[in-house]
């Protein structure tokens, strides 16, 4: 059933209230244009009220909708609305509340096809100029007047309707809604240390992407989500851009919670625009930043007042379970230890990874990285050599603690130049600087320790060993001496 057709039969079985939530003016007219038919075919008294910001709840549009909601008003009043929200909740438990989609295929068959006819009569396309299958399907996930938006400004810049422009199009709408659309240029190549993990998904992740056809062979399904979990700043975002390289996929960065900074029903409407574009745009890999602000457990949620968020929560769970979800989900949390276990649960992370701290070797390579980023054409001395004490002497430090050492090492080598110096960043420099940014390490400790239990607590956690143990025998002084003892024995 059409949603044309559930207004109509909703009013023949006595409805009278009908809401719709909606931002798209083509939609829009759609909606007025019902006016007439239900004029007509019901002979009913019709109503349109138009609501979009809070200021157009007058009082006369308020005792409307309570006579149509209660019995003693219009036959049928159609409000249209930006958010459900405008409406007070008594009215809106009393009506019918209509979503349309987004756009179905057959009206946005009708637009191109109305779009290309107006130019062909302004010469600026040719005459035999037809419509393709190709730009309906392309078009899915835009509203009907960014479709006309799209077509027009397509014509109008390159004298033709190009496919890419519909793809050009949602992407400006994710950076609407805050979020980054990236066609990757790394892949693992470019992620220090991490070899365990890397190891890992190289072997059971990436193989369902490039070779579906040896999961089907052994009656496999890939994955539906990966869940890294650690503390901040060990280059989870970076290591899910590079699984994207790795993948050829572009990644589609957000953070979940900026759902949250809104209203309850702007939340929820913003977040089901949001996941129709990204399965218009995939297969991709959809990079979610902290996760644990909307996957929270329940006793938290209430403790914190956030209860309301439930609402955004389960549409979110909804879409990370779909069978028909094409995106590859990559969650990050520096708190798996506060979220909810059934949130998390198999089907929608189906593999949860543990990334510690650097070790030794990758940080004297970001150390490295870094230095060479800042000396590059400056006539600066720099013996490298000294990077191997400053590894040394980081352990714990993660990628962004090590960037900002240095850049406050060359910084003390700039000062020490401007008193009359040489142009040379020494171990000296590192040594200053270490006692000036060096991160709390005993609260660090702490917080390894709570997510790697919470890790090993879940049933899919854990599966890369040695990762944990690194960052075990990292925070405890036995295990590092047994390491160290096993290791020169060997």
């Amino acid at each position: 059933m059409s949603w044309k057709e559930e207004v109509i039969f909703g009013a023949m079985a006595g409805e009278r209230l009908f809401i719709f939530e909606t931002e798209d003016t083509v939609r829009i007219r759609m909606i007025e244009d019902m006016e007439n038919d239900l004029r007509e075919n019901l002979e009913v008294v019709v109503c349109v009220i138009r609501l979009f910001y809070e200021g157009d709840l007058s009082e006369e549009a308020l005792e409307i909708m309570k006579n149509s909601a209660y019995g003693d008003g219009l036959d049928v009043v159609l409000v249209i609305t930006s958010s459900i929200t405008l409406i007070p909740e008594t009215i809106r438990r009393k009506a019918h509340i209509v979503n349309p989609p987004i756009s179905t295929e057959e009206e946005r068959r009708e637009i191109i096809g109305r779009v290309i006819e107006e130019f062909k009569r302004e010469g600026k396309l040719p005459q035999n100029y037809a419509l393709r299958e190709e730009w309906v399907r392309l078009s899915k996930g835009l509203y009907l007047d960014e479709l006309e938006h799209a077509l027009r400004e397509s014509v109008l810049k390159y004298g033709e309707v190009r496919g890419e422009i519909f793809r050009d199009y949602k992407i400006r709408q994710l950076r609407k809604f805050g979020i980054e659309y990236i066609e990757p240029k790394i892949n693992f190549d470019y992620v220090g240390g991490n070899e365990e993990l890397k190891n890992y998904i190289r072997n059971h992740v990436i193989p369902y992407f490039n070779r579906p056809e040896l999961a089907e062979r052994f009656g496999l399904t890939a994955p539906r989500g990966m869940l890294m979990a650690g503390i901040g700043g060990v280059g989870k975002s970076w290591f899910a851009t590079a699984l994207a390289g790795e993948l050829s996929l572009p990644v589609i960065k957000f953070n979940v919670a900026d759902f949250l900074s809104r209203g309850e029903g702007e939340s929820e409407a913003r977040l089901r625009r949001l996941l129709k574009i990204i399965d218009t745009l995939s297969p991709a890999i959809v990079f979610m930043d902290e996760i644990d602000q909307i996957g929270m457990k329940r006793e938290l949620l209430v403790k914190e007042g956030a209860v309301a968020r439930r609402s955004v929560i389960n549409i979110l769970m909804e879409w990370l379970g779909s069978p028909e979800k094409e995106a590859f989900v990559v969650g990050a949390t520096n708190l798996i230890q506060q979220m909810d276990e059934n949130f998390i649960r198999t089907g929608r992370f189906d593999v949860i990874l543990y990334v510690p701290p650097p070790d030794r070797e990758a940080r004297r390579e970001i150390l490295r990285i870094h230095a060479l980023k800042l000396r590059k054409l400056k006539d600066v001395e720099f013996d490298e050599s000294i990077l191997d004490r400053v590894a040394d002497e980081t352990e714990l430090w993660v990628g962004s603690d090590l960037e900002a050492l240095v850049v406050k090492a060359f910084e003390y080598a700039m000062v020490d130049f401007l008193h009359g110096k040489e142009p040379r960043v020494t171990y000296e420099h590192f040594k200053r600087a270490m006692e000036s940014v060096e991160p709390n390490l005993d609260l660090r400790k702490d917080s390894i320790r709570a997510t790697i239990q919470a890790v090993k607590l879940l049933p899919q956690g854990g599966v890369v060993k040695d990762t944990i143990e690194k960052a075990e025998i990292m925070i405890n002084v036995g295990k590092r001496r047994k390491y160290e003892y096993m290791r020169e024995k060997r």
